[in-house]
């Protein structure tokens, strides 16, 4: 798995598009953060952290989230660009 993060300073856009994405993923699969977190071995304030944009995330806990979520990290991650090229989540 990888160790390299998905921005390289602070939440940027993409950190923040990506969080506010897996949040709306995660109410859609009517999870909540510690049902995703107890899902895919992680804690729940990582999820909150994550979902709020108060942390980078790292390339293998994507693809953990995104197994978890029951998508790929292709369809996240074009999700969260195209909410923020259009500004809407």
């Amino acid at each position: 798995m990888s160790k390299f993060f998905l921005s390289t300073n602070g939440a940027g856009p993409i950190t923040l598009n990506l969080g506010k994405t897996l949040r709306l993923r995660r109410q859609a699969a009517k999870l909540s953060q510690r049902g995703l977190a107890q899902r895919c071995g992680l804690s729940r304030m990582e999820i909150h952290y994550l979902e709020t944009g108060s942390r980078r995330p790292k390339v293998d806990t994507v693809e953990i989230l995104c197994a978890g979520l029951g998508i790929g990290v292709l369809e996240l991650m074009a999700e969260a660009e195209r909410h923020g090229r259009t500004g809407c989540l």
